[in-house]
């Protein structure tokens, strides 16, 4: 028989397990060697992932989660073509090997090649593997590196498992989308640059800037028509969630919320209901960069790096109880002003924004080059929105004016003081005489402190410093003595 044994040992410190490997084929009359068979023929197109329990198959463009039984029918294509390996085999050695490959077509062997083929080197990958590069945007006709704004064409080494449905082409028209952003934006182009530098973001993997984007306005005013329509152009780097996930609730909701997050880039959601308060510490994870911890109903717990970035359009600002910079540091507050009268609609806008897809995806990508360019770059009308926003909602601030004497005198300032506890029993009694609800005693400790206010304890009692309630107040400031 022309067919030789031939020993094969990896070299190293520790060797496998030698096997037995057909002279003719390279391969072990074997399920192993079916398995390294099949890898050969079909290995750029199967991975498999073990966190996921799931095989993996490039359409070309993408991989996507097998769901159909391609890496079976692949596995079969494998072995039916092992007879193609017999052609210049002796008649002997033909039948043996035929037989073999034969029985290579059961069941059994079938399943056994395609579990042994899942550990295969460089079939095996972990979800990490998938969609690394957070700079690179999978379209239809081909890969577009955000880092430069140019296209590339698709390469299953990337291991990219999402698509943006729509070709990129820089020089595609987008005229009605300049038009309506203009009427949204009352032509104000700093604002409208920023708009397009906030997408161009949205559209990578990066959360560096940690921040959460907040459309306001009244209604009729595009913010939905513009919110939809990049969540049509991003496709499956983008998805909504409720308003409700960032929302305070009397109890914890099942972490199933976040794991709709995992991957995602471009994140808008629905409206919010008036008077409901952002859930801070989660706004604050959510942007913060940290892994996220989350599961799937009666799943174990996992962890994800996030990418996502939030844009909450609403009618009526979230209310925010802190102070601190934590939170508003990562608040951008975007007013949309106008109001679209019925004359001025356009009927059918998004179908017709729909046919100007690749320039809007162009826009797009215009802005995250512009992104990595200035950043951010807010224009002052932003930032004056959002401190105006940070104001309305400045509680402290507001009992501060309301209740309480600041003296502008330093020698005055010296000696004004209130008792700690009583200085925060009157703004819980302010809080519900005005509907607001107080912070924590703690939290107003350290915004007093923030403030400049100190704090000093004399004789067992702790004492604010620098102000006073108004009721203790001798109407002549010049009276004031030192206690």
């Amino acid at each position: 028989m022309r067919a030789a044994l031939v020993q094969v040992e990896q070299e190293g410190p520790v060797s496998e397990i030698a096997r037995a490997v057909d002279a003719d084929t390279g391969y072990s009359r074997s399920d192993l060697g079916n398995a390294q068979r099949f890898v050969a023929l079909y290995g750029d197109r199967v991975r498999y992932c073990y966190e996921q329990s799931a095989w993996l198959v490039s359409n070309g463009k993408r991989w996507i989660r097998d769901r159909t039984g391609e890496v079976e029918r692949l596995a079969k294509k494998s072995v039916v073509a092992m007879a193609h390996e017999a052609a210049n085999m002796t008649p002997a050695e033909r039948d043996d090997f035929l037989a073999f490959a034969l029985s290579s077509q059961d069941r059994r062997r079938l399943d056994a090649l395609i579990a042994l083929a899942r550990s295969e080197e460089g079939i095996a990958i972990e979800t990490a593997d998938l969609d690394r590069d957070p700079m690179l945007l999978n379209v239809l006709n081909g890969t577009v590196d955000l880092r430069t704004g140019t296209l590339r064409p698709h390469d299953p080494r990337d291991l990219i498992t999402k698509l943006a449905p729509v070709a990129f082409d820089p020089t595609a028209r987008r005229e009605l989308w300049i038009k309506t952003i203009d009427r949204t934006m009352g032509n104000d182009q700093e604002v409208i640059g920023f708009l397009q530098r906030s997408i161009g973001y949205a559209a990578t993997g990066d959360i560096s800037e940690h921040a959460i984007f907040i459309l306001y306005g009244k209604g009729r005013n595009g913010k939905s028509t513009f919110l939809n329509t990049i969540l049509a152009i991003l496709g499956d780097y983008a998805t909504t969630i409720d308003a409700s996930l960032l929302m305070s609730k009397a109890q914890d909701d099942h972490p199933t919320g976040l794991t709709d997050l995992e991957g995602r880039r471009f994140v808008p959601t629905a409206e919010a209901e008036d008077g409901r308060r952002f859930d801070e510490a989660l706004v604050k994870k959510l942007t913060g960069g940290e892994r996220i911890k989350a599961r799937r109903m009666r799943q174990d717990f996992y962890e994800f790096m996030p990418s996502h970035k939030v844009f909450l359009a609403v009618n009526h600002k979230p209310r925010i109880k802190g102070t601190d910079e934590g939170i508003w540091s990562r608040i951008k507050l975007i007013p949309f002003n106008a109001f679209i009268p019925k004359e001025e609609r356009i009927k059918d806008l998004d179908k017709q924004l729909a046919a100007e897809a690749p320039g809007i995806l162009a826009w797009i990508v215009q802005g995250c080059v512009e992104w990595q360019r200035i950043g951010l770059a807010e224009p002052k009308s932003i930032e004056d929105a959002t401190n105006s926003y940070r104001d309305e909602m400045d509680n402290i601030g507001d009992f501060l004016r309301d209740r309480c004497l600041v003296p502008e005198q330093s020698h005055l300032k010296e000696v004004a003081k209130v008792k700690a506890s009583e200085l925060y029993g009157a703004y819980v009694g302010w809080c519900k005489g005005t509907g607001t609800e107080p912070v924590a005693s703690r939290a107003f400790g350290s915004e007093m402190e923030r403030r400049g206010f100190e704090l000093k304890k004399s004789n067992s009692q702790a004492w604010r410093l620098g102000l006073t309630l108004n009721q203790d107040v001798d109407p002549d400031p010049v009276a004031y003595e030192i206690p």
